[in-house]
């Protein structure tokens, strides 16, 4: 909950391994600028950026992602792996996961 406001939760998709929840915050991921989180979900995080250098994350690559959390004092770094991938948008946007 955040300054008393709670966010329902969205019911469990069929079509999903795990339900999505949610989570929006400043990411920095190799590969793409105005990167924010999206989603986190036992399976992994959703991701939306701007594509730098011409090359579209695919699924299987590996990406570098940092982010913080309030009231800890360190990033959390990890290599994440892409599980899917939109087409870039004309503006070089788009999401992943």
């Amino acid at each position: 909950m955040v300054a008393g406001f709670e966010m329902p939760v969205p019911e469990a998709r069929p079509d999903r391994i795990a339900r999505r929840i949610p989570f929006f915050i400043p990411v920095s991921a190799t590969g793409l600028t105005r990167c924010s989180a999206t989603n986190l979900s036992i399976g992994g995080i959703g991701l939306t950026g701007v594509v730098t250098g011409g090359t579209v994350p695919q699924p299987g690559d590996d990406l570098e992602v940092e982010f913080g959390l309030s009231g800890e004092p360190k990033p959390i770094r990890a290599v994440a792996r892409v599980a899917w991938s939109s087409r870039a948008r004309t503006d070089g946007r788009l999401g992943l996961g």
